[in-house]
């Protein structure tokens, strides 16, 4: 088919590069392709860049990120390369032309946006031709064309792709992370964003505690250890002896302590810098009070911090499992478990300022001593608080502390209410707050619940099941950690538990998120006709009388309040199809689970007749036995009473015989008469 092209028509570039131009032309002008080849075009994007789909399937209707994941996954173990040349094959069968075309767009204002937009990408090129090279290509070592498209931004290339480019609307995904080292599998650990790094701090793995802190780079999806002390180089001329330095020169002051093993503790970020609160440590270097520690985020170094207490107050003891909320400079700390592993339900403010411990007077109810729950802020003023429990109950309540007027309410809600459960966690993204895995200390919990906020403080707040995922996902697990990522529109998670430790990265993005913050952006007066009637605006330059502004308006108004009454109807529909589903899965499990119990009583109930009547029959012959016997010994006394009958006849007969011998004519021949 290549043969058949003229020569300008054909892209003069090898592979990838061939594959990257390929890759620009059609993210701006595929939307003069069809949806087939939309659809194949992306799984090929995807098995060329990410690898073969590993994600799990998508969760709700959704048809397109459905059809998206099916398309992906059937390319299975597809090779890179070959993926590469399936692409730019199926974009020459559907544009022949498509490089006159990109060439000509690039030859024009496009190719001096993209080189001021875009300046290391000369770089890139660099090691792209050095890469070619080394792999035997022709054309390796040639400069680039003038007429040559500028490449594709870093977020084409595997390697350099961020979190904001991998996510998927609606799903799960779990990214290529490029680097060759990555933390160990853990959980109850502590997350906290500075920027665009995650950091990860300690945590639980096989039941020893860690010490170590990690940050993941969200604009290209690497780890970076941090080592105590600074780096390794520092660490190490630190610790040489004093004797071995030269003779004049200062001894180097030792290294900063680094962190302990914990687990359970709770890391915020505060100006810069990361603040870790609390956890359970080893007994022998459990401290007296809780501890606060620091970590320069630059440096990646700790050091512990000296706090007070108010005056009349005692410093706090420590503990874990609590949770920690950062409300403009105050950092409150609710529950945990103590160094005896008892719940707290205390509740403890930190002023980071003034590194200042506070027990601040409530009103209302609070919530119950508990630990492992989920906690996050709303409108920077309600401090929320759901689940959690002790080794032996967990629980569902929501309860809320206004900080303004410290009063605890239990925040009326409505829809399908999460089943109890320990060891979650959550994160708010816009108005709605997303509660994922923990356990029931029977199972795991594989759903994934959202909490509506907008009506908070003013009306009741409702519930969703957003979907289920597999109990063999790390997202169906306790003790992991999930953080909200604003810069990119998207929750992370990292870590868990559940009979496996994880260490893998999944990002989420609620389905039609960014349409609803774009639109949220947009003003009151703007944003129904741009809504309802995107053709308006495209006259929107020309003047129009006030009467048919007026209609257009309305009927803007109109359209989309119905709109938004379908989305409400079908998210109703929605919501009780899935809690129909999830009540019908339960029942049929309950169901399954009394059958077991019902054939296992039934077993046990046959065991049991059968051997009462073995026993029966073991009775009844040891009775008939015993009967033989009786007749036997009845018979046997009477032989006996004829024997002593028998005996004294006899008797009788011997007397009777020794006197007839003594008398008559045979006493006299014997001589006894």
């Amino acid at each position: 088919m290549e043969d058949a092209k003229s020569p300008a028509s054909q892209c003069p570039l090898s592979y990838p590069d061939r594959f990257l131009a390929a890759s620009s032309y059609v993210s701006s002008h595929g939307g003069s392709l069809s949806e087939e080849s939309k659809l194949l075009l992306y799984s090929l994007h995807q098995q060329a860049t990410v690898g073969p789909c590993n994600e799990p399937k998508p969760w709700g209707w959704s048809v397109v990120n459905n059809a998206k994941w099916q398309s992906w996954k059937q390319l299975g173990d597809m090779p890179a390369v070959e993926a590469m040349r399936l692409y730019v094959r199926t974009l020459e069968e559907e544009v022949p032309d498509w490089w006159v075309q990109h060439t000509a767009t690039a030859n024009g204002n496009d190719v001096a946006e993209a080189s001021a937009a875009a300046p290391p990408a000369a770089n890139g090129t660099a090691e792209k031709q050095a890469a070619a090279a080394a792999a035997g290509h022709p054309d390796a070592s040639a400069p680039a064309a003038a007429a040559a498209p500028p490449l594709p931004p870093p977020a084409l290339l595997p390697k350099t792709r961020s979190v904001a480019e991998v996510v998927v609307e609606g799903s799960w995904v779990s990214p290529y992370i490029s680097s060759d080292k990555r933390p160990p599998p853990r959980y109850e650990h502590a997350t906290a964003l500075i920027g665009s790094e995650l950091f990860v701090i300690g945590g639980n793995y096989g039941g020893r505690y860690l010490s170590d802190t990690w940050a993941l780079n969200l604009e290209n999806l690497t780890w970076k250890a941090f080592v105590h002390g600074g780096s390794a180089k520092a660490a190490a001329s630190a610790a040489l002896p004093a004797s071995s330095a030269p003779e004049g020169a200062a001894v180097p002051p030792p290294p900063p302590p680094g962190l302990p093993a914990i687990a359970g503790h709770v890391a915020v970020p505060w100006q810069g810098n990361v603040v870790l609160v609390g956890g359970h440590m080893k007994a022998k270097e459990s401290p007296l009070e809780m501890p606060v520690r620091s970590l320069d985020a630059k440096a990646g170094t700790w050091s512990a911090i000296e706090c007070g207490a108010e005056e009349g107050e005692d410093l706090p003891r420590p503990r874990g499992g609590h949770s920690g909320c950062l409300v403009g400079s105050k950092l409150f700390i609710f529950g945990g478990e103590d160094v005896l592993r008892r719940p707290l339900g205390e509740l403890l403010v930190l002023n980071l300022e003034t590194m200042q411990w506070s027990r601040p007077e409530t009103h209302g109810t609070p919530p119950g001593p508990r630990s492992a729950h989920a906690a996050a802020v709303f409108r920077d003023r309600y401090l929320l608080i759901f689940g959690g429990g002790s080794v032996a109950h967990c629980n569902n309540e929501l309860r809320c502390l206004d900080t303004q007027t410290m009063e605890w309410s239990q925040p009326e809600s409505e829809g399908p209410v999460p089943p109890p459960r320990a060891g979650h966690a959550g994160a708010i993204l816009g108005a709605t707050w997303f509660i994922v895995g923990g356990g029931n200390n029977t199972s795991g919990c594989a759903d994934m619940y959202a909490l509506d906020l907008s009506l908070l403080g003013s009306g009741p707040v409702q519930w969703t099941l957003v979907g289920n995922t597999p109990v063999e996902s790390a997202i169906a697990s306790e003790g992991l950690s999930l953080l909200p990522v604003p810069m990119a529109g998207c929750m992370i998670s990292f870590g868990g538990y559940n009979g496996r430790y994880h260490n893998a990265v999944h990002v989420y993005r609620p389905e039609g998120y960014l349409a609803a913050q774009q639109q949220a952006l947009v003003p009151p007066q703007q944003a129904a006709p741009a809504t309802a009637a995107p053709a308006l605006a495209a006259k929107a330059a020309a003047p129009a009388p006030a009467a048919a502004e007026a209609q257009a308006a309305a009927a803007a108004e109109a359209a989309a309040s119905s709109a938004a009454e379908y989305e409400r109807k079908c998210a109703e529909l929605e919501a009780a199809t899935r809690e129909a589903a999830a009540a019908k899965e339960a029942v049929a499990h309950e169901v399954a689970i009394m059958r077991r119990q019902l054939d296992s009583a039934q077993a046990a109930v046959a065991e049991a007749e059968k051997a009462l009547e073995e026993a029966r029959a073991a009775l009844e012959a040891e009775q008939s036995r015993g009967m033989q016997l009786e007749v036997e010994l009845a018979e046997a006394q009477q032989r006996l009473g004829r024997m002593e009958e028998l005996e004294r006849e006899l008797q009788k007969y011997r007397l009777s015989s020794s006197e007839k011998k003594g008398s008559g004519i045979w006493g006299y021949i014997s001589g006894s008469s």
